[in-house]
């Protein structure tokens, strides 16, 4: 319901906008300044920044990868550690209410 009271709306700007002649004028500078800059750039440079597009997205996923296997590491070589913390911690907070418990019910049996 929401997506086409959004999609109504979205339509109502859109056409407002086209129907304007601000923003026929304004789409009519934003297209010419792309084709200037279509101009501007060489197909060596368009190469070049292909290029680098891939090589970044290759360097992305090697990366995620190589981060996801080292952080999974780094859990199966530090988690049984990491249990043992817990245990202690656990058996430290148990420890300490078992003694106050033991000290109330030793005040009301004294009391």
């Amino acid at each position: 319901m929401e997506n086409k009271t959004e999609q109504k709306k979205w339509e109502g700007l859109k056409n407002t906008w086209n129907s304007s002649t601000e923003g026929k004028e304004i789409n009519f500078q934003m297209n010419a300044l792309i084709k200037e800059l279509e101009t501007m750039v060489s197909p060596f440079e368009k190469d070049f920044i292909v290029k680098d597009i891939a090589f970044i997205n290759e360097s992305i996923n090697q990366f995620e990868i190589d981060s996801i296997q080292k952080d999974l590491d780094y859990l199966k070589n530090n988690l049984p550690q990491f249990e043992k913390n817990i245990v202690i911690t656990g058996v430290g907070i148990f420890s300490k209410l078992l003694k106050k418990i033991v000290a109330i019910l030793r005040g009301k049996n004294n009391g």
